[in-house]
């Protein structure tokens, strides 16, 4: 197997880098957002009813980016929509690097699948015969090197998915707590 993939020559190290970047980005990811939960309806309209009859958040986890906005109400609403904005920014940190890198492994495994391809018709040509190893190792190569490429691109595209949704989730929740915040706000300089 290992001579298998050593076969593939100048692909397989650029797409082991790839799936090597991408799974440790995915795992970054991953424990950047554990605090971040989006809450869940209830959870959010307890908070805010809570939050409106004066008392604190209690059972959401301190670092979450509700209870921070939540914890900073007394401060004016440029600060505190600059203090929401920067925990989406914080969310949204590397979050395209995922696709991105998803399009590089597909293109650098169909490039991989091209010159695997070439590799095979140039053997077939210059044998003069159909030559099975020499055959076999080209299109060996072009195989491999799409499905290192699809194993790259396959979970980063998904990590991106689930990890844009639940930060599109807290954004939103982050807006409505924000509003209820300055409409207090609002209130009091009236």
């Amino acid at each position: 197997m290992i001579e298998f993939l050593w076969a593939m020559g100048p692909f397989l190290l650029p797409l082991l880098l790839l799936s090597v970047y991408g799974v440790g980005l995915i795992l970054k990811k991953s424990w950047a957002l554990r605090g971040a939960k989006p809450l869940g309806p209830a959870t959010l309209a307890r908070v805010l009813d809570g939050f409106a009859a004066g008392r604190a958040p209690g059972d959401l986890p301190a670092a979450h980016p509700v209870a921070d906005l939540l914890a900073h109400a007394s401060e004016g609403p440029s600060l505190l929509q600059a203090r929401a904005q920067m925990h989406v920014l914080s969310l949204e940190e590397r979050l395209s690097y995922l696709p991105a890198l998803a399009n590089i492994a597909t293109l650098t495994g169909l490039f991989g699948t091209v010159c695997g391809m070439i590799g095979a018709f140039f053997s077939l040509r210059m044998g003069g015969g159909a030559d099975p190893g020499a055959l076999a190792g080209g299109l060996g190569q072009a195989l491999v090197a799409t499905a290192l490429g699809l194993v790259t691109a396959i979970p980063s595209l998904t990590a991106h998915a689930i990890f844009q949704r639940k930060v599109q989730q807290v954004a939103s929740q982050l807006e409505v707590v924000l509003a209820v915040l300055l409409a207090g706000e609002a209130q009091k300089d009236a």
